[in-house]
């Protein structure tokens, strides 16, 4: 499957042979601004948005990948927002993100910004829950001093009739111990 329409929710460069129409949000305009540069430097001309990952302003299905890295841990309810990001995914599309996972490094994070530390069980029973298929991880080595701090999760959505399902149980920040 060939990915044309991509929505970023973090506002991260994306590389491709042929740029693909990529569409970003940030609730930082600060954040956007950045993004617009290093994207335009990638040869990408990006359209970018200020909103919120929990209420994106787009239609259902309207993407083929969507992707956040280290966004959703920092939410109260992560769930809801893979949630979102399902709903404007298209059936058989790909979703992308990247969290941060419990390590030393990834302590360290915790405590600067507050974020969740998330298992790659938990992540993985989170996409589970959000009716995902193909669902896959891998740590990510973020080099000597930061070691293996984050993981990436990938799934497809299944291509079936246009839904959103209803979000398990199991997602809820208590339901899954590691």
């Amino acid at each position: 499957m060939r990915y044309r329409e991509w929505c970023t929710c973090d506002c991260t460069k994306q590389h491709s042979c042929r740029p693909p129409n990529v569409h970003g949000i940030d609730l930082s305009p600060e954040m956007l601004a950045r993004a617009a540069v290093e994207m335009r430097q990638a040869g990408l001309m990006p359209e970018l948005r200020q909103a919120d990952i929990l209420s994106m302003p787009f239609a259902d299905a309207s993407f083929d990948v969507v992707m956040a890295a280290h966004v959703i841990e920092h939410l109260p309810e992560p769930q809801l927002a893979l949630r979102e990001m399902m709903r404007v995914l298209k059936p058989g599309g790909m979703l992308f993100v990247c969290m941060v996972r419990r390590s030393c490094f990834g302590a360290f994070i915790r405590m600067r910004w507050r974020t969740w530390a998330i298992s790659e069980r938990q992540g993985i029973a989170w996409l589970g829950a959000c009716h995902l298929e193909n669902i896959g991880s891998q740590p990510v080595n973020l080099g000597p001093f930061a070691g293996q701090a984050s993981t990436a999760f990938w799934a497809h959505r299944p291509g079936g009739p246009e839904h959103i399902p209803e979000i398990d149980a199991v997602t809820t920040n208590r339901g899954i111990e590691s």
